[in-house]
């Protein structure tokens, strides 16, 4: 009896240490279902920017996971985002991985290493589960980011819009989005935007890629001949890249076609020539070269110009010039618009002068001697035959 009691007691302890086992067993591995991790472990940032790890996190059960960052290397920041929110924990379905970023911002101060960061990912029953990062801050190099542009001196008159082509080199470890400045001479509209979208102010640009950046610079109207500087800027955090432009203004160039007197009206005979002065006046700040006289009159009239090209009418000066206006022999009495303009190599400028076309005399001539015709011819036949 004794014997049998003693086997019955063997068997319940064995079967209560198999139990303690099972339940061991199936708490290590409830706990393991708990799961962490990312695929890129390792990150490249530089001192002042930031490295973003991706997170996927699972469970064989539903359940809430809080998340914290069990070591840091001093001085650094961390932060959990998820669905556009700073998170602190995330909800976990059953076999559904949740993913979420972890956002490490580097100290400016940080000296070239690999730094270590411990993430750690704690569950509802108590599962723990941990991941190791890495972010490594680079020796300094030469590269950074740089502002360059294609032709940085562009040179013209005042009335022209200045456009320079610049590219926008990220060659940190990180991408970028970079605010853009410019800024020009007092009275200059100047603007700097991303080439590829006019509407934009902001440029972003990936870790070693580049975009092309576009600068547009109005001169006012009166700028005098001289160079100007305008300055550039592209500003991304800590990293800032700037260029310095120039335009050489060569000066105004602008004409203005009138009479002495500034009266823009003539009279003119039908089938005669008839002069009228004209004067060509320059009112920009430099010369105008070649400047042609030209006219566009109605049908079977002719204007010649006297003379019809003025080698060069210096700033500030005035040319004469002779108009002889021939209308058609056949023109109605009335008023005709008549169009003369002056063209030069960088102006031009255009007026209407409104001619009044009188018949010619001859034909009032020609009339009276007619209407006398008559009256001789009727005196004659009066004379002749009244007698009868």
């Amino acid at each position: 009896m004794r014997r049998t009691l003693d086997a019955l007691l063997r068997t319940f302890v064995a079967a209560m240490l198999a139990g303690a086992t099972l339940l061991a067993a199936a708490g290590v591995a409830g706990a393991a279902t708990l799961r962490l991790t990312t695929p890129y472990p390792a990150i490249v940032a530089d001192p002042g920017g930031s490295a973003r790890f991706p997170l996927s996190i699972s469970a064989s059960a539903a359940t809430t996971v809080r998340l914290d960052v069990a070591s840091l290397p001093p001085g650094w920041k961390t932060t959990f985002r998820g669905g556009g929110s700073i998170v602190s924990a995330v909800y976990v379905e059953d076999s559904a991985a949740q993913s979420i970023d972890l956002e490490v911002k580097v100290p400016a101060e940080a000296k070239p290493d690999a730094y270590a960061i411990d993430v750690r990912a704690t569950d509802d029953a108590g599962g723990v589960a941990t991941l190791a990062l890495e972010v490594k801050v680079p020796e300094a190099s030469g590269g950074g980011v740089t502002l360059t542009a294609q032709y940085p001196t562009l040179k013209g008159p005042s009335a022209a819009t200045y456009s320079f082509d610049l590219t926008l080199q990220n060659d940190t470890s990180q991408q970028g989005e970079f605010t853009l400045q410019a800024a020009g001479p007092a009275g200059w509209q100047v603007d700097a935007r991303p080439s590829s979208s006019t509407q934009a102010a902001t440029a972003v640009v990936d870790a070693g890629q580049s975009t092309r950046i576009q600068v547009t610079a109005q001169p006012p109207a009166d700028a005098v001949a001289d160079t100007y500087q305008i300055s550039v800027q592209a500003v991304g955090g800590p990293a800032v890249a700037g260029v310095d432009l120039q335009v050489e203004i060569t000066g105004s160039y602008t004409l203005q076609v009138t009479t002495p007197d500034g009266r823009l009206n003539a009279q003119v005979t039908a089938g005669s020539a008839s002069p009228l002065t004209l004067e060509v006046r320059n009112t920009g700040s430099a010369p105008v070269a070649g400047v042609a006289l030209s006219a566009t009159p109605p049908q079977g009239w002719k204007v010649e110009f006297d003379p019809a090209l003025i080698p060069a009418v210096a700033a500030g000066d005035v040319t004469t010039v002779t108009a002889s206006i021939t209308p058609a022999n056949d023109a109605i009495a009335g008023d005709y618009a008549l169009t003369i303009t002056a063209t030069g190599d960088l102006a031009s400028d255009s007026v209407e002068i409104r001619t009044a076309v009188q018949t010619s005399p001859i034909w009032g001539l020609v009339g009276l001697a007619a209407i006398g015709a008559v009256f001789v011819a009727l005196f004659l036949v009066f004379r002749r035959y009244g007698r009868r």
